[in-house]
């Protein structure tokens, strides 16, 4: 909320100035990027010939593709989540606050006059993959509006990964989709959400 921003402690300052990618040829001399770190840089990433970002791996570029959009497709994995999540992307403000959420709601009994606490229908509470895809910021899967796929846009899961680890991103994003429609296929409280399942479907 507002009171906290305006209480908030700064977070302190890092050590270094400026992160920094190193690129080039062989470096074999583990001072070199020391020497960099003691000028102020923090040496996130490095391509050459045995650094750790795979620099020789063709990318295929398609027929009326771009060099930008083949290095995504080269990269990411998404599962087309489409109807499921356009409705999704069309709840705003409390509603999509409560849908993803809620938690419990005070239902008033007529006849007794007593509230008692009911489980909100939410995503937190009967299908918590999704809830932890939509709120963890940490997530390696994402939900993402308008994904671009050639000409069209589709709603969207996706994965980013690394050349080395395709086959890991692939069998996590297959296992998050699977443990999401499982979740809210064995829910009554989520039925309304189990006919825009019928087009989910994998792709890279």
């Amino acid at each position: 909320t507002l009171e906290e921003l305006q209480g908030r402690e700064p977070e302190p300052k890092p050590w270094y100035r400026a992160r920094v990618m190193v690129v080039g040829s062989e470096i074999d001399d583990p001072e070199f990027t020391k020497m960099l770190e003691m000028c102020g840089a923090y040496v996130c990433a490095d391509r050459y010939c045995f650094g750790t970002l795979p620099g020789r791996e063709e990318i295929e570029l398609r027929e009326g593709e771009t060099p930008l959009h083949a290095i995504a497709r080269h990269s990411v994995f998404f599962a087309n989540w489409d109807d499921f999540l356009r409705e999704y992307f069309l709840t705003a403000g409390k509603a999509n606050e409560k849908l993803v959420s809620g938690k419990v709601q005070k239902v008033r009994n007529e006849i007794t006059l007593k509230e008692t606490e009911k489980l909100i229908e939410s995503f937190r509470n009967y299908a918590p993959t999704l809830y932890k895809v939509l709120t963890d910021a940490d997530s390696a899967v994402k939900a993402v509006q308008d994904f671009k796929v050639g000409e069209d846009t589709l709603n969207v899961f996706t994965i980013r990964s690394s050349a080395q680890e395709k086959d890991a991103a692939k069998d996590k994003l297959i296992q998050t989709c699977v443990r999401i429609c499982k979740e809210i296929n064995t829910t009554n409280h989520l039925a309304v959400w189990r006919r825009y399942l019928r087009t989910v479907w994998l792709h890279n």
